[in-house]
């Protein structure tokens, strides 16, 4: 009988090691659970939207011809140009949806930085910690969503019917905090209720 690929020479094969890792009340086979996403997943949602706000910001725009923005096309909501809005709303999004990718996987970096501080006595310090942490990651939401909208901007310069510009880019970074700061007010005010 041939050897069993999944198997060591002196080791179980994958499946045994898999069911090993799973209670007595799961069935047989059932992979064990998760605590933390993998990181494909938890970064699904950031791709997608990054991918329709690429294409949107590169196709060409309805009334423009070239590249002048086109905005007669398109009617003046809220008193905002709607490619001002546009902006807005879709790097609010990206930046919400980074945000949460990285809470998902941010939450093994929090436990380490927080076992880095154990030793203190003061639990003060070691939420002032944790609060410097949960900064970082909504930093780090808001600068992804703006450096990307700085890129985009980059790659419509030499477009002949989009126009890049760094108003835009300055608008789409607005957006990235002003989604990060509407979902965190949406999150305390839950939190309060």
């Amino acid at each position: 009988m041939p050897p069993d690929p999944d198997s060591g020479p002196n080791g179980p094969n994958r499946a045994d090691a898999m069911n090993a890792d799973c209670s007595a009340s799961d069935p047989p086979g059932a992979a064990p659970e998760r605590s933390v996403p993998d990181d494909r997943h938890r970064w699904r949602w950031p791709a997608r939207v990054a991918l329709l706000v690429l294409v949107v910001s590169i196709l060409p725009v309805p009334g423009s011809g070239t590249g002048d923005g086109g905005s007669e096309a398109f009617p003046v909501l809220f008193g905002l140009d709607p490619f001002v809005a546009s902006h807005l709303l879709g790097y609010a999004i990206l930046a919400v949806c980074c945000l949460r990718a990285l809470e998902a996987g941010g939450t093994a970096f929090l436990e380490r930085s927080r076992l880095r501080v154990a030793f203190l006595e003061r639990s003060r310090l070691r939420v002032a910690f944790s609060e410097r942490s949960r900064l970082r990651v909504l930093a780090a939401a808001v600068f992804l969503s703006a450096g990307y909208g700085a890129l985009v901007e980059l790659l419509q310069v030499p477009l002949p019917w989009r126009s890049g510009g760094a108003i835009d880019a300055g608008v789409n970074a607005v957006g990235a905090f002003l989604g990060v700061a509407v979902y965190l007010a949406g999150r305390w005010r839950n939190r309060s209720r």
